[in-house]
Formats: structure tokens, sequence, C-alpha cells
């Protein structure tokens, strides 16, 4: 049994005790997450190498620095698959196309410009919703909301709603708020403020330059703006995002070292890695 095979099973058989969650990395900004309903989510997993082959004149740059801790065909467990855009390291065509034909209880939910995208690459969006603004889903405990993000504006469309989204889940012990790709916005606080405390966050911390966005590379949050979100929101723990898939796309973090333990904590989950959290 190879290594991918060995986590998906992992996933598949682990049972997740009352008021916990398991959460394993997936590299970039996706993760999946098993609670105690035993129901599976995928957030913005990415499986494939299909920035690379999208655009070949940037291959070299856009090579994964790791191989998939998952192959898309291996994931037969997922029951909500939530992507945040269209971007393909975000809603990867080829990666939903295999997680669909093998979760046939899986309902995919994201923006309308990524459902848009992705049935331009072929894939029946028919079981794909839009993850409207505000509480968009009830799951057994689990409720799903989402907010919009700034990839570096917020683009809200009166019929299609927001292009770029941030989802809250909350399990009503623990919330986790996914950000998706963005910068603090103003209005960011505000759209946050119902749901603090947030416990977890899964943040973009890859910063900007004008280096990489000469080259088209939209970027993200500083780490000290990561940081200062968090603490805002009184969470406790943050995973950094964005900062491990694409050498050119990453930067080093800044030694954290500090006495405080009421600030947040930076989190760097390595592809595969599990993690429990359990009600205080």
């Amino acid at each position: 049994m190879n290594k991918s095979a060995n986590l998906a099973e992992q996933i598949r058989t682990f049972i997740v005790e009352p008021e916990s969650i398991v959460i394993w990395g997936l590299g970039q900004m996706g993760l999946c997450i098993k609670d105690a309903d035993q129901q599976t989510l995928l957030i913005d997993p990415i499986l494939s190498n299909v920035v690379a082959e999208t655009f070949p004149d940037m291959a070299a740059f856009f090579a994964r620095t790791f191989p998939s801790p998952l192959l898309p065909e291996e994931v037969d467990f997922a029951d909500i698959v939530l992507c945040t855009h269209e971007h393909l390291d975000h809603a990867d065509p080829l990666t939903l196309a295999g997680i669909l034909k093998a979760s046939p209880q899986a309902v995919c939910y994201t923006s309308t410009w990524a459902i848009e995208s992705l049935q331009q690459a072929g894939l029946d969006v028919k079981r794909m919703q839009v993850a409207r603004l505000g509480n968009f889903l009830k799951s057994k405990s689990l409720s799903i909301s989402s907010i919009p993000s700034a990839h570096y504006e917020v683009e809200l469309d009166p019929e299609k709603g927001s292009r770029w989204l941030g989802f809250i889940l909350d399990w009503g012990w623990l919330r986790l708020y996914h950000s998706g790709d963005t910068i603090v916005y103003p209005g960011l606080l505000d759209a946050l403020r119902p749901f603090t405390p947030i416990r977890l966050m899964m943040l973009p911390v890859n910063g900007r330059d004008a280096q990489r966005e000469a080259l088209g590379i939209v970027g993200n949050l500083h780490q000290q703006e990561a940081l200062d979100l968090a603490e805002a929101c009184q969470t406790k723990s943050i995973f950094v995002g964005h900062n491990d898939l694409f050498a050119g796309n990453s930067v080093p973090l800044t030694d954290q070292t500090h006495e405080n333990v009421h600030l947040p904590k930076l989190f760097e989950l390595r592809p595969g890695q599990l993690m429990i959290y359990r009600k205080a």
C-alpha cells in the first residue's frame, strides 16, 4: 500500500470522539476535516499538478515542492467539498473530478465564478452549489457560513454573489475560519465579529510584493497581518497556508517565540499531518 493510500485509509477509518474534530493538512490552502458526526469535509484540495500543466511556460515556477498526500480517486470518503474561489490551486478541476467520481455522496460548494470555470473545464456541475454569503449549510452539528474575502479587492455581484469567499465552520463548541486567499480589507473584522471567538484560522501567510505581482501573482497576508487578525478574533492557533506548494510563491516566517500564552500560535501543518482538537 502506498503512502497516499495509507493516508486515505487513515481518514476513512478514523473514529472521531464526541466534541472533537480531526484536521489533516493537504498543502497550499487544503484541509481535510472529520468531525464527531463522522462526516468528512475537504477545503480547497489541490491533489494534482494542474497549475504547472495549465501554464507550461511557468511549469518550473509552479512545480510542486511535495507530492500530493492523496490521489483524487482515493477520496471516496468526502461528504462536503468547499472551494473558496476559481483559481486552480483552490478549485482544481482534476482533483474535483476525481473526488466527485469516487465520492458519489459528496456535494461541492463554491462561488458562481468557480462553478462556471469548472463547467468550462468539462466537469458536470450538477453536484455543485453556490455558497451564498451568510449561513448557507447546516449539516448535522455543523453550520457553515461564508463571508467575502479580498483578492485584492472584495468583488460582489448582485446576481453572482461574492467572487472570493471565506468560510466559517461552526460546531457550537469550536469555530474555524478558512479565509481562502485574502488581504485584510475594510470590513473584514466586522464580518468576523459575530463569530468571535474563533478558535482556529487557516490563513494565507505568503505575503505580497511587487516582484511577484509583476508576474501576475496576487499575494496575501504578511505574517504580522495574520497575527493581528487572529488576535483581534481571540484566535488561539493559525494554520499557515499558501506557503508550501510552490517555492517561488513562498516566504520564510520569522521567529515567533514569545512568552505570552494568550497570543495566537502559527502552525505549519505538513501535508498528511493530523491534529486533533477537543472541547476545552
